[in-house]
């Protein structure tokens, strides 16, 4: 936006949006020719693409990440959270009262914003919590009120991924 200011002539919203598509797609394939798998490269450029030295950075953390030998117990419990809500047209809020032990848990989130790095240790730290929670809890409950404290609960954790990374993109999610 503030290089189409300095342009001598006007530059639309459209156009704005097809340059950074441009960009975010040579993006794309220079990092995917450099090594980088090609869904860890489409889960940080859905969040960041606006950023390269970001993508850059943040594709370093998800490699590591990736390569764990508990990464598919760390996905697991954040494809938990993020299946049952993205259907969800409307954000809940949560009710202390329900849902105790998970809901205390995401009360020390904090509200800023997190790298790849901050967004899955806090995963791996409330991975026992939301297994526990979807062992024991059905949130889509036939009480709406419930149903809706529950999938607020969920959309907060989701909701930290928000500027990370897409991690629905990657493979095994």
């Amino acid at each position: 936006q503030k290089s189409a200011q300095l342009q001598p002539i006007e530059v639309s919203a459209e156009t704005q949006a097809q340059v950074l598509d441009f960009i975010t797609g040579r993006l794309s394939v220079v990092l995917k020719e450099t090594g980088y798998k090609h869904d860890a490269v489409e889960a940080i450029l859905a969040e960041q693409s606006e950023n390269p030295a970001a993508c850059v950075w943040s594709l370093n953390q998800l490699s590591e990440w990736t390569s764990r030998d508990d990464w598919q117990t760390i996905l697991a419990a954040f494809a938990r959270c993020a299946r049952i809500t993205r259907d969800q047209k409307q954000i809940f809020p949560i009710d202390e009262k329900e849902e105790k032990d998970l809901f205390a848990e995401v009360k020390i989130i904090s509200s800023q914003p997190f790298s790849v790095q901050g967004f899955l240790k806090m995963i791996v730290k409330l991975t026992p919590a939301i297994n526990a929670f979807f062992d024991k809890v059905l949130v889509m409950a036939e009480d709406e009120a419930v149903k809706k404290n529950r999938l607020g609960l969920l959309q907060k954790i989701v909701s930290k991924s928000k500027g990370v990374a897409d991690f629905s993109k990657l493979d095994g999610f």
